[in-house]
């Protein structure tokens, strides 16, 4: 697992090069932009639906997608800092006095939407570089404010394979489908296996509620 600095790093290198992109477009005439969601369905004469049973989802239903093809380049170089929660800020910082999350924390899959909120599985690491995952619960119509962040996380690395690996002492998490009530949360464990991890969504909801 790349180290958040490397991270950094990486990104800020592949927005100079969106940067210099953008220069040459400007000699060459030929555009670096990508095109807007409308400009594509205009380009492809799209149907309202597809056929066989599918319906288009809305732009707008997508959590963080409107207007984000203005942040890229054609080569899908990040083109500017995100400045909102649906462009890749998270709200929330590291809690130096808290003792799991102490150190770093960020996103993970996409947002669960409840009725109390937008229910978020974030991972977090403290000074011993210990993984772990954790919930937030974060507002309805402004997803930049947060509204319950429990002190506690709700999952650790405790299998051998999970505190063995690549990087240990790693559970990852990268995707939270919800089917018949149920969360099911794909991870890394220690930078070397899937690991399925599973969870009522109403204990998760009740969790970040009523934990402190």
């Amino acid at each position: 697992m790349q180290s958040y600095y490397s991270a950094i790093r990486d990104f800020h290198r592949a927005r100079r090069r969106a940067a210099l992109e953008q220069i040459i477009a400007r000699f060459t005439g030929k555009s670096a932009d990508l095109l807007s969601y409308d400009e594509v369905r205009k380009q492809l004469r799209a149907a309202g639906q597809a056929q066989r049973g599918l319906q288009e989802i809305p732009l707008d239903a997508i959590v963080g997608s409107v207007g984000r093809y203005t942040a890229y380049g054609s080569a899908v170089q990040p083109g500017h800092q995100p400045t909102h929660a649906g462009g890749g800020i998270l709200p929330m910082i590291a809690r130096p006095d808290n003792w799991w999350d102490c150190k770093s924390v960020g996103s993970n899959g996409v947002p669960i939407e409840t009725e109390h909120g937008w229910l978020l599985i974030n991972h977090a690491y403290d000074h011993d570089h210990i993984y772990r995952l954790g919930v937030v619960l974060l507002d309805l119509d402004d997803p930049t404010r947060v509204v319950r962040r429990p002190t506690e996380p709700i999952f650790w690395p405790e299998e051998l394979w999970e505190l063995r690996g690549d990087v240990p002492n790693v559970v990852f998490s990268c995707a939270n489908p919800v089917v018949d009530g149920t969360v099911y949360v794909y991870y890394g464990g220690g930078d070397s296996v899937i690991g399925l991890a599973t969870c009522r969504l109403d204990d998760l909801l009740t969790f970040a509620l009523e934990q402190r």
